[in-house]
């Protein structure tokens, strides 16, 4: 019965790394390919952007019968051998049961293992049947380091590998059995930088059903992953598994485990997800950019859809912790609940609203010693309601939209007699209008405003925007214009009763000019001009002026 459902589930999908393979189902190639320059300039601080940047990128797709194939790059002078790559380069073909990529990819095997990552390498997958095969591997992350440059984020050369064997695509039924291995290059930076080479191997488990004709999902996947935080360490043998040879324990090293189970129901009327999340303390996976360990969560999100699909709404709930051995001086728990809703009450009228309340809990554990300390309790809460019209006169229409939110934290275990150091209240509003003419023209305004209260402080932001645009020759260009005008405030209460209050203020202006073209053969060009002006003793002086030309051609 499993088996039949998992070849049942694998069935017509893709893995997630061909990503850029051709799925058109006639011959030819069909794509883009253009030209960014930028030029920038500044007065007052210090630039924030290259002076002048190109960028080339351009992706191109084909399918025959039997052959699919594709590549796509993107090159940047933006480039610099102070941070990781931003240039992309990747081209893939497919051949009935056989895929392959190579060049930039972001291939996604599992929750905890590599999951959209960007690697710079090859993938093979085959997939005869049920039968799945993927063999990958490439750089990670390349070497950034200069013994002579200051640096935020020095990083060896790290190299990963995964393969994957099992039965059905991932986003069907499926059992996967998962192994990934990353290594640092140790003699890819100079000791100096003071960073250690890391090493991590991991071995998974992904298991997924899809039942009722795709309207129930189950999935469940479990990472074991041994790491080590410096391969420079002495071997050692304490408690840590050599991972099948593939790893070597060393002093510090340590074994981590992190699980996902999840549920997805469809149905017309709505749907339900719900997922469970345990990461054990200690826990990491070189092929995820980040990963919060010590932490279990739970999810649950129903929604609802009323009135032949004019109303939805819907909940979704949240509770987690940290201190999952019961090891540290104080476990942190957060709840959080978020309704929603959008209603469509006419032809012309629609609203949106929500309500959002997280509640941050700190409880101390018992301590051997005496502490100042205490339970740290926060509740914070969030209202919204933005309704929206949109009105059609023959061949013009109006568009109005507005929303309204106010935010405020309370500091649950403060002392009544204490000043609320931790609290504030927020209040933001804002509200656009557009309208379009037949003809080719539009107006669009805007406006918004912010209020921000704390013990000591009062923030406000006031902003207003005025724009139009007009097409010409058959539609074929268009001009437009946008002008904003924006003030930004700050009260400071002194800490001192018998100090004056302190307030400072700033004023920005900004013009942005915009004109397109698009040319019969397919291609179109486009050219922005903006500038902006601030001023005032909240932010320094300043201008910028930042132009860029676009061109692209779609084939």
């Amino acid at each position: 019965m499993l088996c039949a459902a998992l070849a049942l589930g694998s069935a017509g999908n893709r893995p997630a790394w061909a990503q850029g393979v051709g799925a058109e189902a006639a011959t030819g190639i069909s794509g883009h390919v253009g030209f960014t320059g930028e030029a920038y300039t500044a007065s007052g601080i210090s630039n924030r952007r290259d002076p002048a940047s190109v960028m080339l990128f351009g992706r191109a797709s084909s399918a025959s019968s039997a052959v699919q194939y594709g590549f796509q790059f993107l090159l940047a002078t933006e480039q610099s051998a102070t941070r990781q790559a931003m240039n992309r380069l990747s081209a893939n073909v497919a051949y009935r049961s056989v895929r392959i990529s190579a060049g930039d990819m972001s291939p996604v095997l599992s929750r905890f293992t590599i999951n959209g990552t960007t690697t710079r390498g090859g993938a093979l997958e085959i997939a005869p049947g049920p039968m799945v095969v993927t063999l990958m591997g490439g750089r990670l992350r390349r070497r950034v380091g200069d013994p002579s440059t200051e640096l935020l984020r020095p990083s060896f050369r790290e190299m990963l590998y995964a393969a994957r064997v099992g039965v059905g695509k991932s986003d069907g039924s499926h059992i996967h059995l998962i192994g990934l291995v990353a290594r640092d290059a140790a003699g890819s930076l100079d000791d100096s930088l003071n960073v250690s080479p890391r090493e991590n191997v991991s071995i998974t488990p992904d298991v997924g059903l899809v039942l009722w004709e795709d309207r129930l999902a189950l999935g469940a996947t479990y990472t074991l992953s041994a790491f080590s935080a410096d391969t420079r360490a002495s071997e050692s043998d304490a408690n840590v598994t050599s991972m099948l040879g593939f790893f070597t324990p060393r002093v510090g090293s340590r074994l981590g485990y992190a699980t996902d189970l999840h549920a997805h129901l469809r149905l017309p009327e709505g749907g339900v997800r719900m997922s469970y999340e345990r990461i054990q303390p200690g826990f990491r996976s070189l092929g995820i950019w980040q990963t919060r360990s010590d932490q279990a969560t739970f999810r649950l999100e129903p929604t609802l859809h009323l009135a032949d699909r004019t109303a939805h709404v819907g909940v979704r709930l949240a509770s987690s912790r940290n201190n999952l051995e019961g090891n540290r001086a104080a476990t942190l728990k957060r709840r959080s609940v978020y309704l929603f809703g959008n209603l469509k009450a006419s032809r012309v009228t629609t609203i949106t609203a929500a309500y959002s309340n997280f509640r941050t809990l700190n409880e101390l554990e018992d301590v051997p010693v005496s502490t100042d300390l205490s339970d740290q309790k926060n509740v914070a809460q969030m209202f919204m309601v933005g309704p929206a019209f949109t009105v059609i006169n023959g061949s013009t229409t109006h568009v109005i939209t507005t929303s309204a939110t106010y935010q405020f934290l309370r500091d649950k275990a403060a002392d009544p007699d204490s000043p609320p150091v931790a609290d504030f209240d927020n209040f933001t509003a804002t509200a656009a209008y557009a309208v379009a003419f037949s003809g080719g023209t539009s107006f669009n305004a805007s406006a918004g405003f912010l209020s921000s209260s704390t013990f000591t402080t009062d923030a406000g932001a006031l902003s207003l925007t005025i724009g139009a645009g007009q097409s010409f020759a058959s539609r074929r260009a268009r001009l437009g214009m946008t002008a904003g005008w924006s003030r930004n405030s700050l009260d400071v209460q002194p800490a001192i009763a018998e100090l004056s209050q302190l307030s400072l203020s700033s004023t920005q202006l900004s013009l942005k000019l915009v004109g397109s073209y698009r040319v019969p053969s397919g291609s179109i060009v486009r050219l922005s001009v903006r500038g902006l002006r601030s001023s005032g003793d909240l932010t320094p002086d300043f201008r910028e002026l930042r132009t860029v030309l676009k061109i692209e051609h779609r084939f």
